[in-house]
């Protein structure tokens, strides 16, 4: 049997004998890449001319400029320093004559002083004169209970709502005291509370306040006596008292 023949034992070498073609030399693309590179170098320019100098003349005119410039400059600042101090001026002599400057128009002054209470929520001289008296100091309604802080002088006395003298408390003004006790007649009283403590706390829901109180702007006291009449002051008045605004929260 004939052993099968090897593909690459078949394949033809060449011969170590046979001759090679010389290649050419590539002249070309190296004489095209160094002509490129001669084209690409780039050409060294002078430098630009330098201006001339300026002459005298020249100098002279360019600081005559720079003068004008500078003096046309301070003549406009001075010119609106001028203004502002005749207007700043004007404003003063238009004052209140006081010396002020006149406020612009439309403002508002803010006082810095408190409003002058009311004539019958001051504790007046004249009150703290009598042997017997009361200064209402704050009333304030919160949480469902009004309470009520005051400054007396009981005289050297204990203050007894039952037995001796207290404070007869209601709403309204001090114009109406004189009805606030046992010495008018009951068809001419008006609604009042007792009161001997300090300071003095009534819910909101009792009757006393419904119908003493109600919704008065104001809260006002006076001494009483223990038979509920109120005491008199040193020209036969009432005024042992006084008033004070409701706070409501």
């Amino acid at each position: 049997m004939t052993p099968p023949v090897n593909a690459r034992s078949t394949a033809i070498l060449p011969s170590a004998d046979a001759p090679t073609t010389p290649r050419a030399p590539v002249v070309g693309r190296v004489a095209s890449r160094a002509s490129g590179r001669a084209a690409a170098t780039p050409t060294p320019t002078s430098p630009p001319p330098r201006r001339p100098a300026p002459t005298g003349k020249e100098l002279a005119k360019r600081r005559r400029s720079r003068r004008r410039l500078i003096f046309g400059i301070a003549a406009i600042l001075l010119t609106a320093i001028l203004i502002a101090a005749g207007v700043a001026y004007a404003q003063y002599r238009e004052g209140s004559g006081t010396g002020q400057v006149a406020q612009p128009s439309g403002s508002t002054k803010v006082s810095a002083e408190p409003a002058p209470l009311a004539a019958d929520e001051q504790c007046t001289d004249q009150i703290k004169s009598n042997k017997r008296w009361v200064c209402l100091t704050s009333a304030v309604i919160t949480g469902g209970k009004l309470t009520v802080d005051y400054e007396a002088d009981w005289g050297g006395s204990t203050p007894d709502a039952t037995g001796g003298y207290h404070l007869h408390v209601w709403g309204g003004s001090g114009g109406d005291d004189h009805d606030m006790g046992s010495h008018v007649p009951r068809s001419e009283r008006g609604e009042w509370y007792v009161v001997d403590r300090d300071p003095s706390v009534l819910d909101v829901s009792d009757d006393r306040f419904i119908n003493a109180i109600g919704d008065a702007q104001k809260v006002c006291a006076r001494i009483a006596l223990a038979g509920h009449g109120l005491v008199k002051d040193g020209k036969s008045g009432y005024q042992t008292g006084n008033c004070v605004k409701i706070t409501r929260r």
